[in-house]
């Protein structure tokens, strides 16, 4: 993941307020984080990087996630 994008990325679970996540890197390579975590001040949540992918999904498992979709609300659509 590219460190210059950290400044784009907000909370998911926080939608439709828009928090920053905050970077807590184990590995770098120059501009990349390889293996991290990013953190939502405001909720706590915790989002991994592996191998360079952040995985930025609010609810993993499915049935939480459909019953708190907050993408779906009047607000955010």
């Amino acid at each position: 993941m590219k460190k210059n994008l950290l400044d784009l990325l907000i909370c998911p679970r926080c939608l439709p307020q828009e928090f920053p996540l905050h970077e807590v890197t184990r590995e770098v390579s120059r501009n990349d984080i390889v293996e991290g975590v990013l953190r939502c001040g405001h909720c706590s949540a915790q989002y991994s990087i592996r191998e360079g992918i952040a995985f930025l999904e609010p609810y993993p498992s499915s049935h939480e996630y459909r019953s708190n979709n907050r993408y779906e609300t009047p607000q955010v659509v």
